[in-house]
This record gives structure tokens, sequence and C-alpha cells, in this order.
């Protein structure tokens, strides 16, 4: 069975710092990195696009160092507390 390290992203300077870990973390386990933004579940496609867009550029940024990577922009019934854990939870387990 292989591994998967979920590295949920949202955007502020904290990002670069879980991506800097992300491949020895998935290294460590021998498998590979699911990058996930939450956005709300009333987002525009504009702000879909734009995670999506933010995703794509780190996953490529891993994939050139040679990590195996995939991306996920899910939906959270309201972008604080819980509702993003719930998401993040729900990304994972999919």
């Amino acid at each position: 069975m292989s591994s998967t390290v979920v590295v949920p992203l949202d955007g502020s300077d904290k990002d670069a710092r879980a991506l800097a870990a992300a491949p020895a973390a998935a290294a460590l386990v021998g498998g590979a990195l699911h990058l996930v933004r939450v956005v709300g579940e009333d987002a525009d496609p504009a702000e879909r696009e734009a995670a999506a867009r933010a995703l794509t550029g780190a996953r490529d940024t891993l994939r050139h160092a040679g990590a195996a990577v995939d991306t996920q922009v899910v939906a959270a019934r309201d972008t604080a507390g819980g509702a993003v854990a719930d998401a993040i939870a729900r990304a994972a387990d999919a």
C-alpha cells in the first residue's frame, strides 16, 4: 500500500515552509504528495482558478525536484473553524 502526505495550503507565507518540508516527509514514508487548498462553497470561479493556479505552481516546482505530486481544490461550507479541517480530512480520505 502506498502512502500519501497531504499538504494543506492556504496562500499564506507559511506555505513555503510546508512545501520545503513536504518532500522529506513523502520520502520518509515512501509516498507521494497531495497538495490541498480549501475555498468557500460560495467562492467565485476566479477565486477557485486562483487557488488552482497556486497549487499548480507549487506542484510544478516539487515535480521538478523529483517529487510525485497531485493537487486538489476543495470547498468548505465556510472558511473558518472546523469546516476547513473537515474539508481537508475528506480530501485525505478520498
